[in-house]
């Protein structure tokens, strides 16, 4: 599994602009072939700070997208941003769930 992680911090004048852009995202790509699943998020000490969470099936899948017109829209997330964007790629081996939290309280 691989995560696309993005963190922005917009301007108070570009807020509604991003959250266009962050609600027109899920649509495009969750069509697309290795996509899993999407979330987005505000800052809770700033609310013009936002984050983008995709997870692929795998890095060639994420490739695809990235190579995409679709991935515009990111790129303009990222055009939005006052500072420095957070931009990330993690490929993961292993995923623990649930289970895992409950076994490790127990000891």
């Amino acid at each position: 599994m691989v995560l696309l992680t993005l963190r922005i911090d917009t301007s108070q004048d570009n807020r509604e602009k991003t959250l266009q852009v962050l609600r027109g995202l899920r649509g495009p790509i969750s069509v697309m072939p290795g996509f899993l699943d999407f979330y987005c998020g505000q800052g809770l000490d700033n609310p013009n700070s936002f984050f983008l969470i995709e997870k692929w099936e795998s890095l060639a899948r994420l490739n695809k997208y990235v190579m995409s017109e679709d991935f515009g829209d990111t790129l303009a997330l990222i055009d939005l941003s006052e500072s420095d964007p957070e931009f990330d790629i993690h490929t993961i081996s292993n995923t623990a769930a649930m289970e895992a939290l409950v076994l490790m309280r127990r000891k």
